[in-house]
């Protein structure tokens, strides 16, 4: 028969299996219950804190700043050039491009001083490589040719001061 103190009786279980069934039962179920409380303790934390470092990160790029300024602009030109079709730019895809398409110039992009911003945001950069994946010989260097109801536009970034 165990008659010491619940901790010591707990490690005769563990170690020795030296308590009868009757207490060995009671504080074995104990012991289970403790360890899968500490268990999803932890896995809830993990988890929680998983979730703050990733609303961390959306939120993160809104607040970086400092760096350089781009915008794009959208000229019309003379030139004969392999240009993507208008109608396949969607604004929502290419809010950047179909902004200046519509304005002559879109909203600037605030670029940040380490280069983080880029990972998390979308660019006018991106918009310039996902139209290049259109038709290749459309880009030109960090300029595009979109056609839009005849009239071919030369779309480039542009360094805003």
């Amino acid at each position: 028969m165990c008659v010491q103190t619940r901790l010591n009786c707990c490690a005769d279980i563990r170690i020795l299996g030296t308590c009868n069934s009757a207490v060995r039962n009671r504080f074995s179920s104990r012991l289970s219950t403790v360890r899968v409380r500490r268990d999803k303790r932890f896995a809830l934390l993990a988890i929680g804190l998983s979730l703050l470092v990733l609303l961390a990160l959306g939120a993160l790029p809104q607040y970086l700043g400092g760096g350089d300024t781009y915008t794009m602009t959208a000229t019309a030109v003379e030139e004969d050039h392999p240009a993507v079709d208008a109608s396949e730019i969607d604004a929502q895809r290419y809010p950047y491009m179909s902004e200046a398409l519509e304005t002559g110039e879109s909203e600037p992009y605030e670029d940040d001083r380490f280069g983080i911003k880029e990972w998390f945001t979308h660019t006018p950069h991106d918009e310039l490589g996902a139209v290049s994946q259109l038709n290749e010989a459309a880009v030109d260097g960090e300029a595009a040719y979109v056609e839009q109801n005849g009239t071919l536009y030369r779309v480039e970034i542009t360094d805003t001061p």
